[in-house]
């Protein structure tokens, strides 16, 4: 065996260091006993970490076992466990908090990570989308999911992270309890009901624990949960105290308003105060100009606009190949093919643009609200006459036989659409569904299209004296956003509905018209000021600016 040479800076057998011996052990661990064995004259200078077993005050160890009452260090310091639901790896982190996925803290039950449905959707009342943009939930047909969190025994405040971003669900559709070591906290959680479509919802309860554990159960299929946070108790939860930030949809005792960004010229400056000419109210807030009310008047350039702009808006459903996904649609049409038309409009929630799109609308408590639809025709001598009509009413749409409910979109849309007619009284037209259609003490409607459903509103009919003596027809109609509860929180700015108008040629007397649409104005995006929507029979610019019809500047 070659001899052991104790300082020729190599390990040697028998050797354990040798030029880099420690002197003394600290791996900075509480809880650990740090012990030095050998030593560095004869190169066996080593360390070893025992674990601390005892409960022992002031130590700054919390051994398993200990609690409180038996060692001081329990429950203090700044513990935390902090769980994202829908985090599928790895962790996340917002302002220094660093949060585990929770998955895999699932003890019975069944629960699965939704970790891509809900990016990018605007999440309410927080500044921490990116945590509620995931979740983990319980599916069908399983009643319940546990999860369960190793901790010191000791106090804690047990802080829980919800939200319900997903549009389709309606009041009452996702309704489920939530236990705390066995213990029901809450009972029948109806997220939409208490703060809205996509706001945030932190609920927060003490506990004590004496088994080293905290455990969660969600009761009931699309139970879901966005975060949990378990903290020293009496610390506050991740954003608690931020009503005091401008921009995050909470009004703070300072803030004027605040529509959820930091942006000048909406009505609520980039501090949170109300500007000059606009009211705010709300939260979020919605901000409308002083003084008109939220009025955007109309004018012969938007009425060119709303027939040959470009569309920035699209409509959900509609396959691209429809002339409703195209944009504003006009016919020539020779003397004596109209004898009858009459003025129609539709809301729909809109799409992302592309081909038989689902809906981006997020918003839950709202609806729009559309009134004064208003018809004139032109005749040769270039004058306008108004036509009155015999009010105003509507029909859910499509109904079965009707183009868009068939294979032209993804297939899917029909069982959603005959789920929803299943509920209605049988029969063409669909007058009385008072969930999408509501007659408002004014006169006007509102609508609330949903589930691949939309509202198609139409007026009377006009018989000409003469069908030779029409040359030009145009439709106005005005549309805003309105809340639909105002017990609930106004969430307007999330919504997303477009809307268009149109005239159909109504044949009598054996005349044949040349296509059932006169024309059609291109969708546009409601929004909350009223604005006008208008349709125009084909005329040029100079046409227009010399014999404009006499439309109105405000509903």
């Amino acid at each position: 065996m070659p001899e052991q040479l104790c300082g020729n800076g190599q390990i040697d057998p028998n050797e354990t260091c040798d030029g880099d011996c420690p002197g003394s052990c600290d791996d900075g661990d509480d809880c650990t006993t740090d012990i030095l064995t050998g030593s560095a004259e004869d190169c066996t200078a080593d360390c070893f970490y025992s674990p601390v077993t005892s409960c022992i005050d002031g130590d700054g160890c919390c051994p398993p076992g200990c609690d409180a009452q038996s060692d001081s260090d329990c429950g203090g310091g700044d513990f935390a466990l902090r769980l994202n639901g829908g985090l599928e790896s790895g962790t996340s982190t917002f302002d220094g908090k660093v949060f585990l996925p929770l998955l895999p803290y699932l003890t019975s039950g069944e629960a699965i990570d939704s970790s891509m449905t809900g990016l990018g959707i605007p999440i309410g009342g927080t500044r921490y989308d990116e945590l509620y943009q995931i979740e983990t939930w319980v599916p069908g047909p399983t009643t319940s999911a546990t999860f369960t969190f190793p901790v010191n025994n000791g106090e804690y405040t047990v802080h829980l992270h919800f939200v319900d971003w997903v549009s389709s669900v309606q009041i009452g559709e996702r309704v489920f309890d939530v236990e705390l070591q066995g213990q029901g906290v809450i009972g029948n959680l109806d997220i939409k009901a208490e703060v809205g479509n996509a706001v945030a919802l932190v609920k927060s309860f003490d506990v004590t624990v004496a088994t080293g554990q905290v455990t969660l159960t969600l009761i009931n299929p699309g139970a879901e949960i966005a975060g949990v946070e378990i903290v020293q108790r009496g610390q506050p939860y991740l954003g608690e105290g931020d009503t005091e930030m401008c921009g995050n949809g909470l009004l703070g005792p300072q803030e004027g308003c605040d529509d959820q960004n930091t942006e000048n010229g909406d009505g609520c400056s980039a501090d949170c105060q109300v500007e000059p000419g606009w009211s705010c109210s709300g939260e979020p807030s919605a901000c409308n100009q002083s003084g008109t009310e939220g009025i955007i008047p109309n004018s012969l350039e938007r009425i060119w606009e709303d027939m040959h702009g470009t569309p920035t808006s699209w409509p959900t459903i509609f396959p691209s190949s429809y002339p409703q996904f195209q944009g504003g649609q006009s016919s020539y049409y020779p003397g004596g093919y109209l004898e009858a038309f009459n003025a129609w409009t539709e809301v729909l929630e809109e799409g992302d643009g592309i081909s038989c799109s689902l809906s981006i609308n997020q918003a839950n408590n709202t609806r729009v609200e559309v009134g004064q639809m208003r018809l004139w025709w032109q005749d040769h001598g270039n004058q306008w006459h108004f036509v009155p009509y015999d009010g105003f009413s509507g029909c859910a749409m499509p109904n079965p036989g009707d183009p868009f409910y068939g294979p032209q979109c993804n297939p899917a849309y029909n069982a959603g659409q005959e789920e929803y007619f299943s509920l209605l009284d049988p029969g063409w037209p669909v007058l009385h569904d008072t969930d999408l259609i509501w007659l408002l003490p004014n006169g006007h409607r509102s609508a609330k299209p949903q589930h691949y459903v939309w509202w198609h509103g139409f007026g009377g009919y006009r018989q000409t004296a003469d069908p030779h003596e029409v040359k030009a027809v145009f439709v106005q109609v005005y549309a805003r956003l309105m809340v639909e509860d105002d017990k609930l929180p106004d969430d307007r700015h999330l919504a997303r509905y477009v809307m268009h108008v149109a005239s159909d040629c109504k044949q009598s007397n054996g005349i044949t018209c040349p296509s059932g649409d006169l024309g059609m104005s291109m969708f546009k995006r409601v929004t909350t000021d009223w604005q006008p929507y208008n349709m125009l029979t084909n005329m040029t610019w100079d046409e227009l600016s010399q014999n404009p019809p006499p439309f109105t500047s405000q509903p």
